[in-house]
């Protein structure tokens, strides 16, 4: 079977090996019989808590094993470490460990599957079900150390896995405390077994029987005394075993091994350090710095020579060193024993710590490991080596998916005092593309302070310029943006060139030039060749609102599913890139008059908006979005929502061709609702904003028909009719054609009517633009209706409108969409909105959009008024 390498998650093979079981393994047959489920229903978990060392993995490995023996199952293993506390990592990690564990016999599934960046997204849930449920054999997932965890997206990550337990699958989660999880639900169900530290406790008997195992022989009285120090507590039977077999009075070291758990922790690790000769310890000292120690870094850091045959020693003398799974030459302290290791470290020699760090950083470094190298480099402090490896690797490990853990050691370094040019840039660079304003505050901080001299060299003051133009972009400075970046002639490295042709372009496509295009179409392509997968997705969604500029929701459809399908797989949907599609995609469900599409985008935009990852300009599309949205239901209310939204210093940014779309809608509702001052209003301010351009004058042309004077109108729309008079997008250009049919259907003109419908129909088909329609008036859907079987290729797309009219007009349950009957039938079984959410693999967001259009149309307010309705109209 075709397995893909754990490099290319960038998951060390140690973190995904099932650990062995000890040979002298004393069995515990009451702690297997307490894990074995009884007739529980598929999808359940196993929840093991105890202290550090209470042996909990030992108890998981021994308990699948057995398992194993008796019946097919797959395992996949993943033992967790501070570095997985983000929900990339962790769901790294978790992929690699499923397509390991055997349970397909051809490629996994999920074999293309990448891990979320901020959040798991309903999309990756569900793939990750189906792909589970498709096994040939039962799965089961083990989290061995969850208790690092303790960022809240990355709990929240695995709550939405308990919350769609797949079929035939069990997860195994292992921690010092029980974490912060939404178990309580599947007790009551019956889909849970719990195994405490009380249960995990060594007998007295177990006790004997361990000593037994390992060949020593006490009295009564002492192995009384051995289990109540240890209070059963694995960790320290084992330690006090080891140290006993080196000891010619086990009485007097058993009376001596006493303490709460904390003393004991302390007593029994320093005890196994002293007996070991002093330049092992130090040894262990200095090596405790990494996470994972091999041979060659061993050296590196230690001084060394003889590094491979001191760790093959303390591994085999069962130092709670143990060797990494599938690397011979890779070892992995006991979490414990490395915290204490460096707290003693610290306490001997502070000094020496960044010194060690230093040694590690460079030689990961000259290995090829700019990430862990960056990582020990601000551990050691040292502003230069930081500095020279940000300088080499900083952008390229943005744009190459670690993103994440760059941020995390920059803003230490910044904590820590290493302020430095060069550092906030590429912050600023990782921040903006997360969407992170809070720490985006802090990098313009820094980079205010900064004196001109501060960036000597010519690229990086370059790079200055470009991260404040950025920055004014996503502040809606559109014009301070154009000032600050222009042509850049000079060789560039190639990121620095990439990013800066990336920026320019989203400058140019921000200002309205529609060349900006070609420019960011070539920066895709560089960014692919170059295996930037950032900076892909970055310039996918610049795209996509470029086509969106042109009203082509075609080309907006493909492109925002491309965007959300790379930044899945990056781990990047949940940031501003994946706002910026789901907003495109929601406008372009409106201009089709897809009421489920726009529904659906608005609320996944909305949801990330809630979490603070997108740009001013974003949230202003969707605000007016949800606005437009309501305008048939709540003409007033919506008109009132779109005027606060596009106050006159609102920021158009790369949405500018909403400034032409909005306006058409405004107007309608203006006048609809007899605001004839707010009418002129809405004109005045779009000439303003884009001057007397087509827009201006189809709004002019409105109001004249509004008053009575088609002829008026006409004129008003010929130059745009002649193309003298160019638009921004299509919308207007339609538009522009159906006023024009009604302002002739108004004069008697059916002929010419038709002949501007037809023209308008040839426009709006290539670009799927239905809404314009809707909203033109009863002259247009009557030349519709009387024109079928003279509309010649257009028949099809004339069909679709009709279609999409009879949905928009027709009152009571017919105008309910799939989604929203699917929705209402989970209505009576009385779930939350979390629950229906989990149902139907969708998110809240989404389910509370789609309430309140049910509401809407069947004419209620309530979830129990909404069922009754239902049932009298026969839906449920």
């Amino acid at each position: 079977m075709e397995r893909a390498p754990q490099a290319r998650r960038g998951v060390p093979a140690p973190k995904t090996r099932v650990p062995s079981i000890p040979a002298d393994l004393v069995g515990r047959r009451r702690l297997l019989d307490s894990l074995w489920w009884d007739s529980a229903p598929d999808g359940r978990v196993a929840l093991v808590t105890g202290a550090a060392g209470a042996g909990k993995t030992t108890l998981v490995a021994l308990w699948l094993e057995q398992r194993r023996s008796e019946q097919e199952l797959a395992v996949a293993w993943v033992s967790l470490n501070p570095q997985d506390d983000e929900v990339h990592a962790l769901w790294s990690a978790v992929l690699v460990a499923l397509e390991q564990c055997g349970a397909w016999s051809d490629t996994p599934p999920l074999h293309d599957l990448e891990a979320p960046r901020r959040s798991v997204g309903q999309g990756f849930l569900a793939q990750l079900v189906d792909a589970i449920e498709s096994a040939a054999v039962p799965v089961c997932l083990v989290l061995d150390d969850l208790h690092v965890l303790r960022d809240r997206a990355a709990l929240d990550s695995i709550d939405a896995l308990l919350r769609s337990l797949p079929k035939r699958f069990e997860l195994v989660l292992s921690a010092r405390f029980t974490p912060d999880l939404a178990v309580a639900r599947l007790q009551v169900e019956g889909r849970l077994v719990r195994v405490t530290a009380p249960d995990l406790a060594f007998t007295r008997e177990e006790v004997g029987a361990l000593l037994h195992r390992h060949g020593l022989q006490v009295c009564p009285e002492d192995l009384t005394a051995l289990h109540r120090r240890t209070e059963g507590w694995a960790a320290g039977l084992a330690l006090a075993v080891s140290s006993m077999g080196r000891r010619a009075d086990v009485h007097r070291f058993i009376e001596e091994f006493a303490g709460d758990d904390r003393t004991m922790a302390d007593y029994l690790v320093g005890e196994v350090l002293r007996q070991l000769e002093p330049d092992v310890v130090d040894f262990l000292l200095a090596a405790s710095i990494c996470d994972d120690v091999d041979h060659d870094l061993a050296v590196a850091v230690t001084g060394r020579p003889d590094a491979a045959r001191l760790l093959d020693e303390v591994e085999h003398a069962n130092v709670l060193v143990t060797r990494a799974a599938g690397h011979d030459t890779t070892y992995r302290y006991h979490a414990m024993l490395r915290e204490y290791l460096q707290a003693e470290l610290a306490r001997r020699d502070p000094g020496l710590v960044p010194v060690l760090h230093r040694r590690a950083a460079g030689r990961l470094a000259a290995r090829g490991e700019p990430l862990r190298a960056l990582e020990h480099a601000v551990a050691a402090a040292d502003p230069g080596l930081v500095r020279d490896v940000v300088a080499r690797e900083g952008l390229r490990l943005v744009w190459t998916g670690s993103a994440s853990r760059v941020r995390r050691a920059l803003a230490r370094a910044r904590r820590a005092g290493l302020v430095d040019p060069v550092l906030g840039l590429v912050e600023a660079v990782a921040a903006l593309d997360a969407g992170d304003t809070a720490a985006l505050a802090d990098v313009e901080h820094t980079l205010a302070v900064l004196p001109p001299s501060a960036v000597a060299d010519p690229a990086w003051a370059l790079m200055a310029t470009l991260v404040r133009a950025r920055i004014a972009l996503w502040n809606g400075e559109v014009a301070a943006a154009v000032e600050l970046v222009g042509e850049v002639d000079r060789p560039l490295d190639p990121d620095l060139r990439l990013y800066a042709d990336g920026v320019r372009a989203a400058v140019r496509l921000s200002s309205g030039d529609q060349d900006a295009e070609e420019l960011l179409t070539d920066v895709v392509a560089r960014a692919r060749a170059m295996g930037r997968r950032g900076q892909v997705v970055s310039g996918l969604a610049q795209l996509t609102v470029a086509a969106g500029a042109r009203a082509d929701t075609v080309e907006v459809v493909a492109r925002a599913r491309e965007v959300l399908d790379h930044a899945d797989r990056l781990g990047l949907g949940g940031g501003p890139h994946g706002a910026t599609a789901h907003v495109a995609l929601g406008w372009a469900g409106y201009l089709r008059a897809d009421d489920e599409m726009a529904a659906t985008g608005l609320a996944e935009a909305v949801a990330l908006i809630d979490a603070g990852v997108c740009e001013p300009a974003t949230e202003l599309a969707a605000r007016t979005l949800a606005a437009v949205l309501d305008a048939d239901a709540a003409p007033a209310v919506a008109a009132d929502r779109l005027r606060a939204a596009w106050g006159t210093d609102r920021p158009l940014a790369a949405w500018r061709a909403l400034a032409a779309i909005v306006p058409q809608t405004e107007l309608r509702l203006a006048l609809g609702l007899g605001r004839r001052v707010a009418a002129e209003r809405i004109v005045s301010a779009t000439a303003a904003r884009l001057g007397e351009g087509a827009e201006t004058v189809l709004l002019r042309a409105a109001q004249a028909l509004d008053r009575g004077r088609p002829d008026v109108a006409e004129r008003h729309v010929r130059p745009v009719l002649a193309g003298s008079l160019p638009a921004v997008n299509g919308v207007t250009s339609v538009s522009a054609h159906l006023l024009g049919a009604t302002a002739w259907e108004r004069q008697g003109g059916r002929v010419r009517a038709h002949r501007a419908l037809v023209d308008a129909l040839a426009e709006a088909e290539p670009l799927g633009l239905a809404r314009p329609f809707l909203d033109s008036g009863p002259e247009v859907l009557a030349l519709l209706d009387d024109g079928i079987g003279r509309f010649g290729r257009h028949e099809a797309f004339v069909a679709l409108l009709r279609s999409r009219r009879v949905a928009h007009e027709a009152p009571g349950p017919q105008n309910l969409t799939a989604r929203e009957l699917e929705l209402l039938a989970e209505l009576p079984t009385l779930g939350t909105n979390e629950e229906i959410a989990a149902a139907l693999v969708v998110s809240v967001n989404t389910v509370k959009t789609h309430l309140r259009s049910i509401y809407r149309k069947l004419g209620v307010s309530t979830r129990r008024e909404a069922m009754l309705a239902a049932r009298r109209r026969g839906l449920v």
